[in-house]
């Protein structure tokens, strides 16, 4: 466990990752230290919070619309270097790595996201 903080007893653990036949399992843990010191071994009490975290590759396209947005017109020879997909190009079409949150190990459900978490968009790279 890395302890990142430790104020009036409490410490709080950095997330740790685990790899599971592709989905990443989230287990982050907060322990409230009796007097304990950062670095310290004393177990103390505290309680175990499991997410389930999963990172689901879908296609996204980066261009909708098929024009340029800004000036309302078709896409010209400068906007095709990064939309015209070719031999050399992946086009407007790219795999974006989102990270959901599921409801248990089995990962056949997403987690709903609460209406008060809505502006965070997508989350991922």
């Amino acid at each position: 466990m890395h302890v990142i903080d430790s104020c009036s007893g409490l410490m709080f653990a950095v997330p740790r990752l685990v790899r599971l036949a592709g989905f990443a399992l989230a287990t982050a843990v907060l322990a409230a230290a009796c007097g304990g010191v950062s670095g310290s071994s004393s177990p103390g009490h505290g309680v175990v919070r499991t997410y389930y975290i999963a990172v689901d590759e879908v296609p996204w396209n980066y261009a909708p619309s098929g024009k340029n947005l800004i000036t309302g017109k078709a896409f010209g020879d400068e906007e095709d270097v990064f939309v015209k997909r070719g031999s050399d190009r992946i086009g407007h079409v790219y795999v974006k790595a989102l990270y959901r949150e599921y409801t248990n190990a089995s990962f056949t459900t997403v987690k709903p996201r609460p209406a008060e978490w809505a502006h965070l968009g997508v989350l991922g790279p």
